[in-house]
């Protein structure tokens, strides 16, 4: 009980970081996520299939955000990654959209005491984002729930929320193009992707290509950090800049 009355007071506080219609820390959800049934077995069915790969996949985004002050999550999921980014980093503000009240209160009893977090209950398609509010967006695992249709809506939406000199960081399955890695990865993703259809009406049917969505918001990939084959990877990207002395 104490630690959900911290939670709901450091929600009080960080309101304003959200749109009004967004900000308190249960937002409106009308139908229950399909995710809410998967929240308790979630982690292991991960282990089964990936091992710990994931989770090290995620972690693999911590150190580049150091120097954050505020930081968005988008599709925190169980909350192991939060919990262990403001274990490290305790000062920092986070908030976090996740659709599934289930997945929520699982990321809520894994934060340590006193960590500044604020989750909003929401599906991320129907959110307003806030402009240049956070020195970084996360997603982890999340861009491959959808569609091309829908990340071409949903991803500039998204970016706006970057500060000019922010950052998107990307926990996500990639495809390799040749060798056992490819054929790798093409089972993985087939049955993890048929198994997902099945269990929560997942909008995706195949890996969507992300990465071109942030080639056209003008992000650049700086950082790469791959796992497992080329299954999964660690990315970074920023704004790119345009070299004024190439530019005439």
């Amino acid at each position: 009980m104490e630690r959900t009355q911290q939670i709901e007071r450091v929600a009080s506080r960080a309101a304003g970081i959200l749109p009004a219609e967004v900000a308190s820390p249960i937002c409106r959800q009308d139908a229950g996520s399909t995710f809410d049934r998967l929240a308790r077995p979630y982690r292991w069915l991960e282990y089964a299939a990936f091992g710990r790969g994931l989770l090290r996949c995620r972690f693999d985004l911590l150190p580049w955000l150091a120097d954050a002050k505020r930081v968005l999550t988008v599709g925190e999921g169980d909350g192991r990654f939060v919990a262990e980014l403001v274990r490290r980093f305790p000062k920092l503000q986070v908030d976090c959209v996740e659709a599934s009240a289930a997945m929520i209160a699982r990321a809520e009893a894994r934060l340590p005491a006193g960590a500044t977090v604020t989750f909003h209950h929401a599906d991320a398609r129907e959110l307003d984002f806030p402009k240049a509010e956070f020195d970084a967006v996360v997603t982890c695992f999340f861009l491959d729930c959808f569609s091309e249709k829908t990340l071409a809506d949903l991803m500039p939406r998204m970016a706006a929320s970057v500060r000019p000199e922010g950052q998107w960081l990307v926990a996500e399955f990639g495809q390799p193009s040749r060798g056992w890695p490819a054929w790798h990865a093409r089972g993985c993703l087939a049955v993890m992707y048929f198994f997902f259809r099945l269990a929560t009406r997942l909008e995706a049917r195949r890996l969507p290509d992300w990465e071109l969505e942030m080639a056209r918001l003008n992000f650049a990939c700086s950082d790469r950090m791959t796992r497992r084959w080329d299954l999964m990877a660690a990315t970074r990207w920023k704004v790119a800049r345009i070299n004024s002395q190439n530019s005439g």
